[in-house]
């Protein structure tokens, strides 16, 4: 390859040279099956698991200098060679040695370099002309590339991209689990508190002294881990937490050890067909109106043939959290939520269709307030879905039918109530603009056990859609809906009118600018005699402006909204809200203060509410960033004109830590002195609370990665 053009001698040899070597005189020259690969002698290069070295060539100088053969041609350009891991060997590490070296001393002002595009630069070490990097996380299995750019001691630039592959172990292509322990030790030096006396003893605002802990202790376990080989990946994820103090917990957290969460999943990919297995907290997505982003402990199976995709699962009706021990197996539609779905691609995928089934119940208390019921609730859901994408998302389209069996509470003696929803979705995109129009109606006693998204007995127009330029973008938005769909006369249909426009213009390179426009409208129709009519009108408007110039940065944002009840209550409200967040950012220094004003009027009473609210947060490292000081807190206040509220809120914050480099297996070794106050005063009522808390903590991690 490199050398059958400029060495004569060689230009009727077949075999390809695995391996040149100039050195005072003489070119040792050996042949394989290998692909060429040379360097200048002080290299060693290899080629591809290189078989069995055949014949070896010895020519004398004469004949590679006639020939103007220069192995640094063959290196792959001046000035920068790859020594490790060598090219077109695949190596076997999780984390390889990655050298590179230079014929002349590089400045390490100005050097990057970036390995399969992410910039590790900070990780390169030098000796002797020899730069090395030991990537941070293990690379996956395949191909990578290594660019470098840097500047010669004279200012030339010297600029390389060179290429390697690698697997992470023998009998795999890859392999790791990466753990770490994590551990908060809190002990408290000093707490004041002092508060009114007529408080109730039960109040949430401030812990008593018994159930204040002095001693906490709180540790966490992560662990991840993945095989992969081929087409096969199995990957197992887990996040353990144990935590105890010296007083009573609050429900539903409890002491001891808790499974937080944990995934263990099982794929086969394959060219029109594959498989997924997982069993943990899972996610169940099938479509809007059935099964939405629900996230619950039991199984997933899914399984792909060509363009038909079965799936199914079956997961806890309870929600997952601290106080749960269960894994999720099981089969009762009591307390389980469990389900099928089939799904077939056709015309290339320009046409989908999806059939849902999927049946359930909870039991119990729900401590979590996503429903509410006395006993539990349980129903199921059959649904179907077509997508349609003939112009490249230009314009797609989504139909989605649904009917439900529902009981919102078990313990009575009603029964599963019968109801559907269904909605059409029409959508574009494309690189200026996008766009979607939908309609939607969800009956009124149409639920869905596991899907919190849903608003029942609802029906309406949505539309939304916006443009970008360079500098422009320009976004609408707009529905008119409402309630009361079957229309009941034991209560009024309420028509609810939305509609806005948004513009944000960032020509000006330091000044960001926005203006947002919303209107609102409600009127009822068909009220009961004992129901009030709504009319009510209400309009707002805000814009923004920024100020961008490196560490620098001001956002400021001033809003004005009316409301006009045309309703028999006439209530009738302004408000104009004004706020100020300038920043300082740095890597040892950061200022993040703000300042929001909350102007509003009651025009038909004109009583006026000022609520000002401040914010500051500092942050500082100095001595080589093991030392960092925290300072910060909220202060707010609310007044009346009538002197009806009066009230002053602060909450302070202070914490100066010290960071240990290394302490053996220990990472992120941290001793911190935390100091807490607050205060909540209510001139009114001429009441103030006060509560001060000094603590020392230790904190630090142990990861373990193999």
């Amino acid at each position: 390859m490199c050398f059958y053009e400029k060495v004569p001698m060689l230009s009727s040899v077949e075999q390809p040279c695995t391996f040149v070597q100039q050195q005072e005189g003489l070119v040792l020259i050996f042949l394989g099956d290998a692909s060429l690969c040379c360097q200048r002698f002080e290299e060693t290069m290899k080629t591809v698991r290189t078989p069995s070295l055949r014949v070896v060539y010895l020519f004398f100088l004469v004949a590679v200098l006639s020939s103007g053969f220069d192995c640094a041609w063959a290196a792959g350009g001046p000035g920068l060679f790859l020594v490790s891991p060598l090219p077109g060997v695949e190596t076997i590490a999780k984390k390889p040695k990655i050298s590179f070296k230079s014929d002349e001393i590089l400045m390490a002002e100005g050097m990057l370099v970036l390995l399969d595009g992410d910039d590790i630069s900070g990780l390169v070490t030098e000796e002797n002309n020899v730069y090395s990097i030991i990537p941070p996380e293990p690379l996956a299995a395949g191909e990578h590339l290594l660019y470098v750019t840097a500047y010669t001691e004279d200012g030339a630039t010297v600029e390389k991209e060179f290429s390697f592959s690698s697997r992470q172990s023998e009998l795999f292509e890859e392999i790791y689990s990466n753990n770490r322990v994590s551990v908060t030790l809190k002990t408290l030096l000093e707490r004041d508190l002092d508060r009114p006396s007529e408080l109730p003893s039960d109040d949430d605002t401030v812990s008593s002294e018994e159930d204040y802990p002095d001693i906490t202790f709180d540790s966490y376990l992560s662990s991840e881990s993945l095989i992969h080989q081929g087409k096969w990946e199995t990957s197992a994820r887990a996040n353990l937490r144990y935590y105890d103090q010296n007083a009573a917990l609050r429900a539903p957290e409890k002491k001891g050890l808790s499974v937080l969460d944990f995934l263990l999943s099982a794929t086969y990919t394959a060219d029109g067909y594959g498989a997924l297995l997982e069993m943990g907290d899972t996610t169940i997505e099938e479509s809007a109106n059935t099964i939405d982003s629900l996230t619950r402990r039991g199984v997933k199976a899914q399984v792909r043939v060509g363009p038909v995709t079965v799936s199914g699962f079956g997961v806890l009706g309870e929600e997952s959290g601290p106080e749960l021990d269960e894994i999720g197996l099981g089969f009762d539609s009591n307390d389980h939520i469990m389900g099928a779905s089939l799904k077939s691609d056709f015309f290339d995928q320009q046409v989908s269709l999806r059939m849902i089934y999927a049946r359930g119940g909870q039991e119990g208390d729900n401590s979590f307030g996503s429903w509410s019921g006395d006993e539990g609730r349980k129903g199921d859901v059959a649904g179907i879905v077509l997508t349609t994408d003939f112009f490249e998302q230009k314009l797609t389209t989504e139909c989605e039918f649904d009917s439900v069996n529902f009981d919102g509470n078990t313990g009575d003696e009603q029964g599963e109530g019968s109801d559907k929803a269904y909605r059409i979705v029409i959508g574009g995109l494309t690189e200026v603009y996008d766009y979607e129009l939908s309609y939607k109606y969800t009956g009124p006693e149409y639920d869905v056990v596991g899907n919190q998204s849903i608003v029942k007995d609802w029906a309406g127009f949505e539309f939304g859609g916006g443009m970008a330029w360079s500098d422009h973008q320009l976004r609408l938005q707009g529905s008119y809906a409402w309630d009361n769909v079957e229309d009941k006369n034991v209560v009024p249909r309420i028509y609810s009118l939305t509609a806005g426009i948004d513009y944000q213009y960032s020509g000006w390179e330091h000044f960001p600018t926005g203006l947002t426009f919303e209107h609102n409208s409600q009127r009822s129709q068909d009220e009961p005699d004992d129901v009030e009519e709504t009319a009510t009108d209400t309009n707002t408007i805000t814009g923004r402006i920024g100020y961008i110039d490196g560490p620098w940065s001001v956002d400021f944002q001033a809003g004005y909204s009316e409301q006009d009840d045309k309703g028999p209550n006439d209530y009738d409200t302004e408000l104009i809200t004004v706020s100020l967040a300038p920043t300082y950012s740095q890597t040892s220094f950061s200022l993040l203060p703000s300042w929001t004003i909350n102007h509003s009027k009651d025009v038909s009473s004109g009583i006026v509410t000022d609520i000002n609210t401040i914010t500051l947060d500092l942050q500082s490292y100095v001595y080589q960033e093991l030392i960092s000081g925290e300072i910060g807190g909220t202060c707010d206040w609310t007044k009346t004109d009538d002197d009806q509220v009066d009230t002053n809120n602060i909450s302070l914050y202070a914490r100066l830590s010290y960071r240990f480099e290394k302490l053996g297996l220990l990472e992120e070794a941290n001793i911190t002195v935390e100091y807490l106050y607050n205060r909540q005063e209510d001139r009114r009522e001429d009441s103030t609370t006060r509560e001060s808390i000094l603590t020392l903590v230790l904190s630090s991690a142990i990861p373990y990665s193999f």
